[in-house]
């Protein structure tokens, strides 16, 4: 404190100066040119417009940054880094040449997996990996009681020793809104924890009216990252929610929440988020600096956008050392070419110099934890075909299913057909429109396994399966046929999770993901053409769109409107009541 007190007064010399930044100031809004001077880690002194450049002559590194922009560190304040399928130590390599300096992440995929160890791996995980790591701990594991399976079920005790941790900042997404919104005793408690300690409540909620809203802000919840219309997004901003604007793989609501935005003069109570990344996107297009462009496009102001990234962001986690270039605040910096493309060339952490020019400048560990040597494929049994049929009788079965809606994995909707039977089973494949999903669970061998027809996902033929399967991550597979089905299922149980594309016997595509069934051991570089690889085959095999894996991934969900599937069958999420799989014939 001394050294950085004696720097900013003129006492003693700096221990790097940037000179010359076109310096963008978050308060003011202003641009113009400044010296920046560096002592302890933190910024020591900004010069003013009115004053003479900081003198370098006793300055042991000097950065000339002419031409450049000059930016806080960018900030995501949610964020799944399991979901990029990396460990912290890649995660952090992928996305600090991005700009990307503070996360606050949510392992509740991860806790899914492991339960309370799992908060303990990421903690540890992200220590010395220069990425500033916030943890928010999982509020709902699982996301709904009794709707699915998973490693454990997380009460208040658990949230309360969890809450307790160094470096957690806040309670995760409340993902069971309905729950809180009705008062379940368990939501609230959970919720009570965390007001007890007065950390950050994160929401997740969807679709629900201004009173709802009210209820569920009342109980403590104040974010929310699921905006998809301009109504929704000015709503919640209007309540005084803060609102996560996300730019996911899958999810990138950004352009309505920039309207709403405007509509409301860039309320202060609005950051950026991404979610859920997957690796290509972070390696091709970028982090939280893919969402400023893409806020900017949409007509954010400059300016407006990087304050959502950095100064608004800093403002709701409650953290006063990041999100602004001032005396005493933390030497986290990014230099870009404009404020229009983002495009990075330094990133600061600590004064230090991490990245430039879209690559790492620094080293990052590698973690060594016994977590991401150990097999979490726990499956009763072998797998056969039988598995993933449903069996019928007589000539023809009515069955229940979901459908997308409008292609939304985000919407699905209750379908009841009619299907011819075929050697005692439901014939789903003859239906063009028609695929069968399975869920296995693969946490507690239970044996569960359910199955059930799926309409509108586009798949033509082979089978699709992962153990990335929100929130609780039991093995999936889709298919139009289940000798493919079992091949795909089988090649996951050998690999410790991760996807598996098979078409006609053989696998055309896989992606390994040994760590809890979610993460890779490899670098973003090599994750990333193994994704890439698999979108290929999927998009061939007649599941369209920029992610159609991800998309996969949400059929689930319990907490999403409005039919999912669990290891327990066909669930009604907004009902929250399990659904049967044969309707009686009409």
């Amino acid at each position: 404190m001394n050294h950085l007190m004696a720097a900013a007064a003129g006492d003693e010399p700096f221990d790097c100066i940037l000179k010359n930044a076109q310096f963008v100031n978050v308060h003011t809004e202003e641009i113009y040119q400044a010296d920046v001077g560096i002592a302890n880690r933190r910024i020591a002194h900004v010069t003013q417009p009115e004053e003479n450049g900081l003198d370098s002559v006793d300055c042991a590194v000097v950065h000339d940054c002419t031409g450049k922009y000059l930016l806080p560190g960018f900030i995501d304040t949610h964020v799944h880094i399991e979901s990029g399928m990396m460990t912290p130590a890649n995660f952090a390599r992928a996305v600090i040449p991005h700009g990307t300096t503070t996360v606050l992440a949510d392992p509740h995929e991860v806790c899914n997996v492991l339960g309370v160890e799992g908060i303990e791996y990421c903690a540890e995980a992200a220590r010395d990996i220069l990425l500033r790591v916030f943890l928010a701990v999982p509020s709902c594991v699982p996301s709904i009681l009794g709707a699915e399976s998973n490693k454990m079920t997380f009460g208040a005790p658990e949230i309360a020793r969890m809450l307790a941790m160094p470096d957690v900042l806040a309670l995760g997404e409340m993902m069971d809104y309905m729950g809180v919104i009705q008062r379940d005793p368990r939501m609230l408690a959970i919720v009570d924890e965390a007001m007890k300690t007065g950390k950050l409540i994160q929401g997740h909620v969807i679709d629900v009216t201004s009173r709802q809203l009210s209820a569920y802000m009342a109980a403590g919840v104040e974010s929310d990252h699921e905006s998809r219309t301009l109504s929704d997004a000015v709503m919640k901003l209007r309540a005084g929610m803060t609102l996560e604007c996300r730019y996911g793989s899958n999810a990138q609501n950004v352009p309505v929440e920039a309207e709403a935005l405007a509509l409301l003069n860039y309320p202060v109570n609005a950051t950026l988020c991404t979610d859920d990344r997957e690796p290509d996107d972070l390696l091709r297009r970028g982090h939280i600096d893919e969402a400023l462009r893409q806020a900017v496009r949409a007509g954010v102001p400059p300016i407006k956008a990087v304050q959502l990234a950095t100064r608004n962001a800093a403002l709701f986690l409650g953290v006063k050392d990041i999100g602004s270039l001032r005396s005493g605040a933390r030497a986290d910096m990014v230099l870009v070419e404009d404020l229009r493309d983002f495009s990075v060339q330094e990133v600061f952490i600590g004064g230090r110099l991490c990245a430039e020019n879209g690559r790492l400048a620094a080293t990052i560990p590698s973690s060594v934890s016994p977590i991401e040597s150990r097999n979490t494929m726990n499956i009763k049994g072998t797998l056969t075909r039988r598995d993933f049929v449903i069996p019928a009788e007589g000539e023809s079965v009515r069955l229940n299913g979901l459908s997308l809606r409008d292609g939304d994995p985000f919407m699905t909707t209750l379908v009841t057909t009619t299907f011819a039977v075929r050697d005692g089973c439901a014939a789903l494949g003859d239906e063009a429109d028609f695929v069968t999903m399975a869920v296995v669970e693969r946490h507690n061998a239970t044996g569960n396994i359910a199955v059930a027809p799926v309409r509108g996902t586009g798949l033509r033929r082979g089978a699709i399966a992962g153990t990335v399967a929100h929130d609780s991550h039991n093995l999936f597979v889709l298919g139009k046929n289940p000798d493919d089905m079992r091949i795909a299922a089988a090649r996951l149980v050998e690999l410790g999770g991760g996807f598996a594309a098979v078409e006609n016997g053989r696998v055309v595509a896989e992606v390994p993901l040994p760590v809890c069934g979610l993460m890779s051991l490899h670098p973003v570089e090599v994750l990333a053409e193994e994704m890439a690889a698999l979108k290929r085959a999927v998009n061939d095999m007649g599941i369209v769109g920029g992610s159609p894996v991800h998309m996969l991934t949400w059929f689930c969900l319990p907490v999403l409107p409005r039919v999912r599937l669990t290891d327990k069958g066909l669930f009604d999420t907004v009902r929250q009541k399990p659904l049967p799989l044969y309707v009686p014939a009409e």
